[in-house]
């Protein structure tokens, strides 16, 4: 499946990158991305980082590391996450065996409150093999984990807060609406925080949204009007960007757009459950 990917990427792509999880750590596609005379595949350099399983060779190599090396990465209300290089090198196949070593990133998280946990789970243990050694180590961290970043977080909202792991019924077609139901929230609450909220609210789910904006009383309604102007305004200015760019559009130039308003909110009402999705939409002549 990876020749597949890279044989249908265009002639313009000339860097070529590889990220994933564990299930990656093959020797066959690792040889595969290591080898720049590659069948099948763009020849030149891939450079890559996948997730390493915790062999305990390696484990242990990561437990031996002096505490100095270790770099802070992130810290929570619930652990601290770092980072250091961990000089592992296991022993290669007759086919890498001079070539460039695969370089190792450890990550380390230790949890906060140690006596509410298992002894051997206070401090958890996971690595990156890759073949970028010019990166830094918490770079390529963070662009490793992009890859799929944050759909585990898209899974969440849409099942525990946005009525998707709940389905109304047994009939396919009324499920699959709800879903995409769901998901339509989702990117509109997306586009909202993107665009017209607070930066500190980027990253709001969407109980908070609820609390903060769409159930606001009506006394404090007067607060959020600059919100739905700037929301209107950009939306519209979009829209008719879009139509006034499009050559085949030449008729639209110059014609008022109208003027569109959105907002997303969660049900409560008796008949469906909690956590219901929905969407409302409107148009407003400018």
């Amino acid at each position: 499946m990876t020749r597949q990917a890279f044989a249908v990427l265009p002639p313009s792509v000339n860097e070529y990158y590889f990220r994933g999880d564990s299930a990656c750590y093959e020797h066959e596609l690792l040889t595969w991305l290591r080898d720049e005379q590659r069948e099948g595949g763009p020849q030149g350099f891939i450079g890559f980082a996948v997730s390493a399983p915790m062999h305990a060779a390696l484990a242990e190599e990561i437990q031996q590391t002096p505490e100095e090396h270790w770099k802070l990465y992130s810290e929570d209300a619930g652990a601290r996450k770092e980072y250091a290089v961990i000089n592992y090198y296991p022993e290669e196949a007759a086919v890498n065996r001079y070539r460039e070593p695969l370089r190792y990133i450890g990550i380390r998280i230790r949890r906060k409150q140690r006596e509410m946990f298992e002894g051997g789970r206070e401090v958890l243990h996971f690595a990156v093999a890759t073949n970028l050694w010019d990166w830094d180590p918490k770079r390529l961290l963070e662009w490793h984990r992009e890859k799929a970043g944050s759909i585990e977080a898209v899974h969440d909202v849409l099942k525990n807060e946005l009525g998707a792991g709940v389905l109304p019924s047994k009939r396919f077609g009324a499920d699959a609406a709800w879903f995409r139901l769901a998901v339509i929230t989702h990117n509109v609450l997306t586009g909202l925080k993107r665009l017209a909220l607070p930066p500190e609210l980027l990253n709001a789910r969407p109980k908070r949204l609820r609390f903060l904006i769409f159930t606001t009383h009506a006394t404090d309604r007067a607060r959020l009007e600059p919100l739905h102007q700037l929301v209107a305004s950009h939306t519209r200015a979009s829209r008719a960007g879009s139509l006034v760019s499009n050559p085949k559009n030449k008729q639209y130039a110059g014609v008022p757009m109208p003027e569109i308003r959105f907002a997303a909110a969660l049900t409560t009402s008796t008949r469906l459950p909690n956590r219901c999705p929905a969407i409302f939409l409107w148009l407003r002549p400018t």
